[in-house]
């Protein structure tokens, strides 16, 4: 069957064959005009990676009316982006994100500390101190608080998206409506 190629565009007539006889589908454009109404704000708890980021914002990324990238004020440098993992270099390690030079991270990004060095499951290192731990239960309950004490205004509709997802806002919008 034939769609539309783009959300604005004329809706076109569609056929489909069904073997003995073809069913003409209604001309209707599914999704309707949007209106401003039903946004949709994508938050994607991230590992910081450019590569990665770049790839989301070139696909799925652009279709939501908001979208954040949150993530630890610690930043990993030059992780390497393997297969659909973000690995360390373990020549490089961490550092805060205020020392990278301005410019570095995109406006949506946003650095909330996600760590609780002070938790008993944290190792300690060779050295006596307590390893920083990253836990997902604490990594989702800052971000989602960061949202809803930053944003609430910004979208009637809110998904927390993992950076290895593909997502297509419209789909929501239109389940919605």
């Amino acid at each position: 069957h034939s769609v539309s190629p783009g959300m604005g565009d004329a809706p076109v007539k569609a056929v489909m064959r069904s073997g003995a006889a073809d069913v003409a589908l209604p001309s209707k454009n599914i999704f309707p005009s949007d209106d401003g109404k039903d946004r949709v704000y994508c938050m994607v708890p991230f590992v910081w990676n450019a590569e990665m980021y770049n790839v989301i914002m070139q696909t799925w990324g652009k279709r939501c009316d908001v979208i954040n990238f949150i993530t630890d004020s610690i930043v990993m440098m030059e992780g390497k982006l393997q297969g659909d993992f973000i690995t360390e270099d373990p020549t490089k390690g961490y550092k805060h994100y205020s020392e990278f030079p301005p410019g570095t991270f995109p406006d949506n990004v946003i650095f909330i500390n996600m760590t609780r060095s002070w938790h008993d499951d944290c190792p300690i290192e060779k050295s006596g101190v307590k390893k920083v731990c990253r836990h997902i239960w604490e990594k989702m309950w800052r971000s989602w608080v960061y949202v809803e004490e930053n944003h609430l205004d910004k979208a009637e509709w809110f998904c927390k998206v993992d950076y290895d997802t593909f997502f297509f806002p419209d789909n929501v919008k239109y389940f919605v409506r």
